[in-house]
């Protein structure tokens, strides 16, 4: 038995047809009858009933489709997992929030980069439940998110500490504000699906305010399209 019965078999299954399995695998029809042969054959059963109309699972086959189906998937998984290895260690991916990425991480990437000259460095801003997504699917290998994420199944490491600030134009005279005083003021802030409006929540909350009280005049994507509009 191997991959390649494996995979004329689930082609077969799926399309119904061994001359449709074999176009889709790129290969001759006797090509893909004698894979399946052999796979019963090893077997000891007959995996398919044949007919001038195609074919169709047994008992049998039905049973073998489902293990057949994880074997593809854990052999898939493993070739994505060598490759991971090999590609280690020549590059790094990296997955950011917005704020991250902006702000913080291009200093101390440049920083990183002559130390290991030799590594290349891709970073891609993406929200962070889609960073700790493609964490789990091993396509980035480091992973800078903000607060307010499940992880209990990932390994992390606090690295820095943010503080929100209310900033307003050079001709506002107040001084100062209580949180109360937010709904009384042409407030602008980032969208609902963003990570930076996700913390500002997490943050109010732990001084019993909640954020979805406010009304805000306008929100933005980004903090840099927040202060161009201040």
């Amino acid at each position: 038995m191997n991959i390649f019965q494996m995979k004329a078999f689930i082609e077969t299954a799926q399309a119904a047809s061994i001359s449709k399995a074999a176009h889709h695998l790129h290969l001759t029809q006797p090509a893909v009858s004698q894979q399946l042969q052999s796979l019963e054959k090893c077997l000891g059963h007959q995996l398919f009933l044949r007919s001038n109309k195609g074919v169709k699972l047994t008992e049998y086959g039905n049973i073998f489709y489902s293990y057949a189906q994880s074997f593809i998937t854990l052999w898939e998984n493993l070739q994505n997992d060598l490759a991971t290895v090999e590609e280690n260690h020549t590059s790094l991916r990296i997955g950011t929030c917005a704020a991250i990425g902006q702000y913080a991480l291009p200093c101390a990437l440049y920083l990183f980069k002559q130390k290991k000259p030799q590594l290349s460095v891709s970073v891609q801003s993406f929200p962070s439940l889609q960073i700790l997504g493609q964490l789990r699917e091993h396509s980035i290998q480091i992973g800078f998110i903000q607060n307010g994420c499940d992880l209990k199944d990932f390994n992390y490491s606090p690295v820095l500490k943010s503080r929100f600030i209310l900033a307003a134009p050079p001709s506002t005279t107040v001084t100062s504000l209580d949180l109360t005083d937010l709904h009384t003021i042409p407030l602008i802030c980032s969208s609902d699906d963003s990570d930076l409006k996700k913390a500002l929540r997490l943050s109010l909350l732990e001084y019993g305010f909640e954020l979805n009280l406010l009304t805000p005049l306008l929100e933005l994507d980004g903090i840099e399209s927040i202060k161009s509009t201040v």
